[in-house]
C-alpha cells in the first residue's frame, strides 16, 4: 500500500495543469518532455514568465481548446492528426502558437488540412475587386491625398464629385441611380445592335453613290445610340480614377473602336475595313456582365477554370489525332474509289475524327470499308466515353467555382478596409490606458508583452466602438455610415486583428462593418 501511494504522490507531482481556453488538461510532465524541442517541453522551467495562478496551480493559455486536444495527442502518441470540422487557417494558427511544423501532420488528414488553401489560391483566381481598387492603385491615392494635405489644400469641386460620378458611370450597384443609368445604357446597347441587324435586310438599305448604307429609319436611331456612346465614353474617360488602367481596359478600346465606324456610316463613307470594325458593337453586349451578378460569375469561373479546360482540350485533341491518322491509312488501302478521294491527307481526315470523337456525327464523311467501319465504332464509344468524363469533371469543377464566387461577392460589401485620421474621430472613442494582454508565438511561443500602455496605445482585449462622425446623427448609434471598431492591438508591435496603428501618422486601418 506504502509502494502504491508512493507511486500515485510521484505521478501527481509530475502532473501539471493547463487551463487553454477554459478547459482543464493534467497531462504528465513527462509525456510533454517527449517532444524536447516544442515550447511545451520548456514550460515547467518558464512559469514565471507565463500566465500562471499559484493557487489553483495552473497555467491559463487564451487558444482553443478542441485544437489543443490534438497537439497534447501528439505529445502522447507522436502522430499529429486534423479534425474534422477544423476551419484549416484556425488550425494553422494554433500549430504556429504551440511551435508545432505542419509537416508533422499524418498524411490521413492531410488533404482535409490543406484543404482552405485550394479554396483561397481558387478565390484568388476569382477576383471581384474592381482594377481600380487594386492595392497599387488605393497606394497610389493615398500619396495623392498626402501631397494635397501637405500643401494644405482643400478638395475642389473636381476632387469631391469625381468618385460619384465614376460610381454613377462604371459601378451599377453602388446606388439607385447608377442601377438606373446602368439599364438606360444597356436599353441603348440592345437598340445599337438590333440596327446592326436589320441594316443588313435589303428593305431597310438604301444605294448612294455605289454605297450602301441604311436608310432614314435605322439612321436616326445609330445616330442617337453613337452620340450617347460617344458621351459616356468621354465621361469615363474624364472621371476614370487612374488612366493607367483605364487605358488597359479591353471593354475600353472595344468601345471606342466599336464607335468610330458609326461616324463613317453615318457620313456614307462605308468600307470593307468599316464593315469589319462594325462587329465590334456585338460585343457590347457584355455589358450585361456589371448589371447581373450571375453572369460575373460564369466569366470568372471560365477564368479560373482555364487550366482545366486547357487539359480537357488536350485529353480530345490526341484521340482526334491518332483516329484521323489510323483511318487516312485504314481507307487509302481498303476504301472504295468514292470515299479514296474524301481521305486524301490526315489533315482532311481530322473533319471526321472531331465530328467523331465530340460524338456530333454530322454524316458528310464516314468510312467505307470494313476495317475503317470497325474503327469508326471504336473511335465513337472511345468518344462517348471522354465527352461523358470530361463534362462530369468539368461540371463539377464549374459548381464549385461558382458557389466560391458567390460567396467572394458577398464578402466585399460587408467589409472593407480603408485609412482613418485618428484626430478627427469623435470622442466616443475609447484609448484606455491599460497593458496589453496579447500573447505572440514569438521564442517560445508563450512569452507576454510587458509594459505600460501610453496615451497612443488602445486597449486590445475591450473593444471600443464607434460611429462615423456624421453631423446628422447622434454619437454611439448605428447610422449609414456603418459602425467600426478596434479590436486587439498590441503597443508592441501596433498590429491589430483589425487593422494597423501607424503612431508616427496616427492613424489606424480599421475594418468597417457595412450594414446590411
Amino acid at each position: 500500500m506504502s509502494q502504491q501511494s508512493g507511486n500515485m504522490n510521484e505521478s501527481k507531482k509530475d502532473r501539471i495543469i493547463l487551463n487553454v481556453g477554459g478547459k482543464r488538461f493534467e497531462p504528465y510532465q513527462s509525456t510533454l518532455r517527449n517532444q524536447p524541442d516544442m515550447p511545451l517541453a520548456w514550460i515547467t522551467n518558464n512559469k514565471e514568465k507565463l500566465d500562471y495562478d499559484p493557487e489553483t496551480g495552473e497555467l491559463f493559455f487564451d487558444r482553443h481548446p478542441m485544437v489543443f486536444t490534438q497537439i497534447l495527442n501528439y505529445f502522447q502518441t507522436g502522430k499529429l492528426h486534423c479534425p474534422r470540422g477544423m476551419c484549416g487557417p484556425c488550425f494553422e494558427d494554433e500549430l504556429t502558437f504551440w511551435g508545432i511544423h505542419e509537416q508533422q501532420m499524418e498524411s490521413c488528414c492531410w488533404s482535409n488540412y490543406t484543404n482552405h488553401r485550394e479554396a483561397q489560391e481558387n478565390l484568388k483566381a476569382l477576383d471581384f475587386q474592381p482594377q481600380y481598387f487594386k492595392p497599387e492603385c488605393v497606394e497610389e491615392a493615398r500619396k495623392e491625398r498626402e501631397v494635397r494635405s501637405q500643401r494644405e489644400e482643400p478638395d475642389n469641386f473636381w476632387d469631391t464629385y469625381k468618385p460619384i460620378i465614376w460610381d454613377l458611370l462604371e459601378e451599377p450597384y453602388s446606388s439607385t441611380s447608377a442601377k438606373i443609368y446602368g439599364w438606360i445604357s444597356l436599353i441603348f446597347v440592345v437598340i445599337s445592335i438590333i440596327t446592326a441587324n436589320l441594316w443588313t435586310i435589303p428593305l431597310f438599305q438604301e444605294e448612294k453613290r455605289g454605297v450602301k448604307r441604311p436608310n432614314l429609319y435605322l439612321l436616326v436611331p445609330e445616330g442617337i445610340c453613337t452620340v450617347w456612346f460617344s458621351c459616356e465614353f468621354i465621361l469615363r474617360f474624364a472621371f476614370c480614377p487612374h488612366l493607367k488602367p483605364f487605358l488597359t481596359n479591353v471593354r475600353n478600346w472595344i468601345d471606342l473602336i466599336s464607335i468610330i465606324p458609326a461616324y463613317f456610316i453615318i457620313l456614307n463613307a462605308s468600307s470593307f475595313v468599316v464593315d469589319v470594325l462594325t462587329i465590334f458593337r456585338i460585343f457590347r453586349i457584355f455589358r450585361f456582365l456589371k448589371l447581373l451578378y450571375d453572369l460575373q460569375i460564369i466569366g470568372k469561373t471560365f477564368k479560373a477554370s482555364s487550366n482545366l479546360f486547357l487539359v480537357l482540350l488536350f485529353v480530345l485533341i490526341v484521340p482526334v489525332l491518332v483516329c484521323s491518322s489510323v483511318l487516312f491509312y485504314t481507307e487509302s488501302n481498303h476504301g472504295d474509289s468514292f470515299s479514296k478521294p474524301k481521305y486524301k491527307n490526315i489533315p482532311a481526315s481530322l473533319w471526321w475524327g472531331i465530328i467523331t470523337i465530340t460524338t456530333v456525327g454530322y454524316g458528310d464523311l464516314s468510312p467505307t470499308s470494313i476495317p475503317g467501319k470497325i474503327f469508326g465504332i471504336f473511335c465513337a464509344l472511345c468518344g462517348v466515353l471522354l465527352v461523358s468524363m470530361s463534362a462530369s469533371i468539368a461540371g463539377s469543377t464549374f459548381v464549385l467555382y461558382y458557389n466560391l464566387a458567390r460567396a467572394q461577392m458577398k464578402i466585399p460589401r460587408n467589409r472593407q478596409k480603408f485609412n482613418i485620421d485618428v484626430e478627427s474621430l469623435p470622442t466616443i472613442i475609447n484609448l484606455n490606458n491599460v497593458p496589453s494582454q496579447s500573447s505572440t508565438p514569438e521564442d517560445s511561443g508563450f512569452e507576454r508583452s510587458s509594459g505600460s500602455a501610453n496615451s497612443e496605445d488602445i486597449n486590445m482585449r475591450k473593444c471600443s466602438t464607434f460611429c462615423k462622425d456624421d453631423p446628422h446623427s447622434d454619437h454611439g448609434k448605428e447610422n449609414n455610415n456603418g459602425i467600426f471598431t478596434v479590436v486587439s492591438a498590441s503597443p508592441d508591435t501596433h498590429l491589430y486583428d483589425e487593422g494597423y496603428y501607424d503612431l508616427a501618422k496616427k492613424t489606424i486601418l480599421l475594418e468597417r462593418q457595412t450594414p446590411l
